[in-house]
């Protein structure tokens, strides 16, 4: 059974890839039709996974959940507690990674945490 803290530090690790994922896309430069698309993709994101927390349907983030434990080497029964309340945890975290982005859209800054694993 997973721990509070662990499912915390997945979803801390969880989070800090993907902002760092954004930062990069916008330090690499985002202008014109790219800037326009990243921006048409990031607002459909947010409508869909806020969406889905509002809902609690952790199946919008199920094949990204299943990635990232394999990248971080963990293997969790979709069918435990532990894997629910973790799907639940991480769908918070995607609608938290989603906010940001939507603040990092509207030109405010939003630090990146570091990457763990």
């Amino acid at each position: 059974m997973l721990t509070d803290e662990e499912i915390q530090q997945i979803c801390a690790s969880y989070k800090a890839k993907w902002l760092a994922q954004d930062e990069e896309m916008r330090r690499a430069g985002l202008s014109g039709s790219d800037g326009e698309l990243y921006s048409d993709i990031i607002n459909a994101h947010h409508q869909v996974v806020t969406m889905a927390a509002a809902r609690g349907d952790v199946s919008q983030i199920g094949g990204e959940l299943r990635r990232h434990l394999r990248e971080l080497g963990l293997d969790i029964d979709e069918g435990t507690e532990s894997y629910s309340r973790l799907a639940y945890a991480v769908l918070v975290a995607e609608a938290e990674v989603s906010h940001a982005r939507m603040e990092r859209e509207a030109g405010r800054a939003v630090a990146t945490p570091k990457v763990t694993h």
